[in-house]
């Protein structure tokens, strides 16, 4: 599948969690754990000290729209490491970076 056909999915994932279908609860707790395991390679690349609180911010449809894949995922960082901040502008302003 394209990733455009994968995202069309997200509401319909998110609609069955909404009613408690275990299945896409799986599917967006399986989404917290990839993108916290992203965000844990990014910090080990650059060799921060572990010991360090890295202050990591989001975008992106399934993070605006999802709390339960958001609030998931700032568990997941926080355990890592990670202050998890709400974006300070909207995706435009860093895609004019």
């Amino acid at each position: 599948m394209a990733r455009d056909e994968v995202a069309a999915l997200a509401p319909m994932v998110s609609a069955a969690a909404a009613d408690g279908d275990t299945d896409a609860l799986a599917i967006l707790e399986q989404a917290a754990r990839e993108l916290a395991l992203m965000a844990s390679a990014l910090r080990d690349a650059p060799g921060l000290p572990a010991d360090e609180t890295v202050t990591l911010s989001w975008s992106g449809g399934v993070l605006t729209r999802e709390a339960t894949v958001r609030d998931q995922l700032g568990r997941r960082l926080e355990m890592g490491g990670f202050r998890m901040a709400e974006p300070m502008h909207p995706p435009g302003c860093g895609a004019a970076l």
